[in-house]
């Protein structure tokens, strides 16, 4: 039987996904508030899958408190890149972006929005608060 797929398929093993980067951001919160505060990502499930889109909402929860806030959403075709995000109002503001939505072209760019996400005092102000309380 012929062989018809190309020889290369340009797979890389140090690609993250932006999931993956969220979910990492998430274990060193964790890790940094002794436990006490975590940062989950949840996939949603919904009709945006069917149109070949992926989309996860990422927020931090206390344990004790047994609240989860949520602040910030993103998408991506199955490629990856670009990946939009959306934050709350209040954190989109405090950025000073034009909108709630920005869109990362790669994965530096991503990364460099979500630190100046997390850095933002509505996202410090809201850790600080829920540990104070857990």
């Amino acid at each position: 039987m012929e062989d018809l797929w190309p020889d290369n398929f340009n797979l890389k093993d140090n690609i993250r996904t932006p999931s993956k980067i969220l979910e990492e951001q998430g274990d060193i919160l964790e890790k940094k508030t002794s436990g006490k505060i975590q940062g989950l990502l949840h996939q949603t499930k919904s009709a945006a899958m069917a149109n070949d889109i992926m989309e996860y909402h990422f927020g931090i929860y206390s344990k004790t408190l047994n609240y989860f806030y949520s602040f910030m959403s993103i998408r991506h075709k199955i490629e990856l890149y670009p990946v939009e995000i959306t934050t709350d109002y209040e954190i989109s503001k405090q950025l000073q972006w034009r909108s709630e939505k920005i869109e990362a072209t790669n994965q530096s760019e991503f990364i460099l929005l979500l630190s100046e996400i997390f850095k933002t005092d509505k996202v410090t102000q809201v850790i600080a608060a829920m540990f104070a309380q857990s």
